[in-house]
């Protein structure tokens, strides 16, 4: 017998029935808020440059994974999202009491709203240059709605 059910996970993205992923960003934030928990509790050195390589090698692919499908458009979801690398750069040693920006400045990351922009550019690139196999003129119109 089959169970109805209001969202379904394809490919590690979880959909609901009105296609809002709010259930796929309280996943992944949380999985990636375990994941620079832990992070800093089972490094032993304190250098910010290993737990900033393993924060981009570990936790931020699980924030990144597929963002121009699942956008974040929200206030509340993108802060939701950008909270773990707030939180994680917040503990990185000296940087408690400097602005977020500027850690991540001195860190050498940027933010995870202009990494998913970049993201949504190149998406829109390769669907203009037919790298991605999508009906352009529909696209751009469903674009321009919105």
């Amino acid at each position: 017998m089959l169970c109805n059910s209001n969202e379904t996970r394809d490919l590690g993205i979880i959909i609901d029935n009105n296609l809002n992923f709010y259930s796929h960003i309280s996943a992944i934030s949380h999985k990636a808020n375990v994941r620079a928990s832990l992070i800093l509790r089972s490094f032993t050195t304190k250098d910010p440059v290993v737990l900033t390589k393993a924060f981009v090698i570990y936790v931020r692919p699980i924030l990144e994974y597929c963002t121009p499908v699942w956008s974040p458009h929200t206030v509340c979801n993108i802060n939701k999202l950008e909270r773990c690398q707030r939180w994680f750069t917040k503990r990185v040693q000296g940087l408690y009491n400097t602005n977020y920006f500027d850690r991540l400045a001195q860190l050498g990351l940027e933010s995870l709203q202009s990494t998913k922009l970049k993201y949504d550019l190149v998406t829109c690139y390769k669907i203009i240059h037919h790298d991605i196999t999508i009906q352009c003129p529909t696209f751009l119109y469903s674009m321009s709605m919105v």
